[in-house]
């Protein structure tokens, strides 16, 4: 599904649309706007310069400003935050730098909740490839002939289903 949660809200809006747990289309909101270009967007006066059909919802309550930045993690967008206003023209471009640095502590946070390896995408912070690469060079040379051909190839590949080592007698 193409759309984002809303997960945290502040704010006294009793019986308000944008409650914690709705989803947003990204197509009908400005938060995917965000969120697809990883660029900030600043609305002024929403009614003046509606653009995406989830802003007819945000002056239905009364808020008629708002600054939307991304959460960028590795140079990819991975959520956005968002501050809305009652009043119009509540938001400058120094709002919207001040809100893109707290986005980026934020990220910070994220990331230490989620260790990965900076040479490599899509690796955990122990990275095989890099464990062999150094350290990991004179272990594999010692005992590679007690490794299977997974291990032998460096941990790359598709791992046979018994895996590990073919042997557990070591010198």
């Amino acid at each position: 599904q193409d759309a984002l949660k809303l997960i945290a809200r502040q704010g006294k809006f009793a019986n308000s649309y944008f409650r914690v747990g709705v989803l947003l289309g990204r197509e009908e909101c400005h938060d995917g706007w965000a969120l697809e270009h990883g660029s900030r967007i600043i609305r002024r006066d929403v009614e003046a310069e509606h653009q995406f059909p989830a802003e007819e919802r945000t002056l239905a309550e009364g808020l008629h400003s708002y600054c939307a930045v991304p959460l960028i993690v590795r140079g990819e967008s991975i959520g956005v935050v968002t501050l809305l206003s009652r009043r119009k023209n509540q938001f400058s471009e120094r709002h919207a730098q001040f809100l893109q640095q707290a986005a980026n502590q934020i990220v910070l946070a994220i990331k230490s909740f989620n260790p990965h390896c900076s040479q490599h995408l899509k690796t955990k912070l122990f990275c095989p490839r890099c464990i062999a690469s150094s350290g990991g060079q004179k272990t594999t040379t010692k005992y590679k002939e007690h490794l299977s051909n997974w291990g032998k190839r460096g941990g790359r590949g598709k791992k046979n289903r018994a895996g590990g080592l073919t042997n557990s007698n070591f010198a």
